[in-house]
């Protein structure tokens, strides 16, 4: 009780010195205008209370040697509004050392764990985790994209698979002198007394993973098709297949045939084709090549 007494008193005697009224309510200490807890030296770090201000309702500010560095205070819509005159750097003290958390600029720039560049509004040293870009992982290569909305929001594909077609236009004869025809979505060789094979090139991102391959024709023909996905080494010449399907029996309707695969796309190493072959002789446009898609996935 004493001492209380004597800390009211010493308030009292300080606010008569300063002109400082000082109210006392239950619970509440009122001072009007400033109450300033300072060291005797002035120049060391104080801590100032100002109750009122020309600009900002009663507010906490800080000084260090003489120089104010910044004040918490409201505004006129009653938001708590931090002010700093240079910036703002929070530090943790782990094992001894201390280890800068977060900076503030006084241009708006953000940094996590480092200085913000001069480039950026936010610079972050390490990882950015979002829980709006969360999935649930098939597999711990799995990847996805991601991309923002009409609001700027990032989100992610929803869909590890992302897929690539070629449509009947971008087919070549293998061989040079075979009659090929194209056309209504489909392309397809003249009635021949041999096999003819046309082609494609693909072309896919460095790096990714591709899990199936799916060939759309119309066989309605004695010979069945057969297509080939294979890839060719730049420096070897070497030829390897990647996958390959065989059709069987004739119908009149567009059908696929598919083929699942686990290749990784290295471009600096290899080529990719796709080569469409048919089993016997190509018979007219009885056997026609319509569309290719194929399945691959970020890693």
């Amino acid at each position: 009780m004493k001492i209380i007494l004597k800390t009211v008193l010493f308030i009292l005697f300080i606010s008569k010195i300063y002109g400082q009224g000082i109210s006392i309510e239950p619970n509440v200490l009122r001072f009007n205008p400033v109450l300033s807890f300072r060291p005797f030296n002035a120049t060391e770090p104080s801590l100032d209370l100002i109750s009122s201000h020309s600009t900002f309702r009663p507010s906490l500010s800080f000084r260090h040697f003489g120089n104010t560095l910044g004040w918490i205070t409201g505004n006129s819509t009653n938001d708590l509004v931090l002010y700093a005159r240079q910036s703002f750097r929070f530090e943790t003290l782990f094992n001894g050392n201390f280890f800068n958390v977060m900076t503030i600029q006084n241009n708006g720039s953000v940094g996590i764990g480092v200085n913000p560049s001069v480039n950026a509004k936010l610079d972050v040293d390490g990882n950015i985790r979002s829980s709006s870009l969360d999935f649930t992982e098939q597999s711990s290569t799995e990847r996805r994209l991601i991309f923002t909305d009409a609001n700027g929001v990032i989100r992610a594909d929803n869909s590890t698979d992302q897929y690539q077609s070629y449509g009947f236009s971008a087919v070549q004869a293998q061989d040079w002198n075979d009659q090929l025809r194209k056309g209504s979505g489909y392309a397809w060789f003249n009635s021949t007394n041999i096999g003819a094979t046309m082609y494609l090139p693909v072309n896919l991102p460095d790096g990714v993973k591709v899990t199936n391959v799916r060939l759309y024709f119309l066989d309605d023909s004695a010979s069945d098709l057969i297509f080939t996905f294979s890839k060719n080494n730049h420096s070897s010449n070497a030829f390897t297949t990647i996958a390959s399907a065989q059709s069987s029996g004739a119908n009149t309707n567009i059908r696929d045939i598919q083929e699942a695969t686990n290749e990784t796309i290295q471009n600096q190493s290899n080529s990719y084709y796709l080569n469409v072959s048919s089993v016997g002789n190509w018979i007219g446009n009885n056997l026609r090549f319509h569309s290719f898609v194929i399945t691959y996935q970020y890693q």
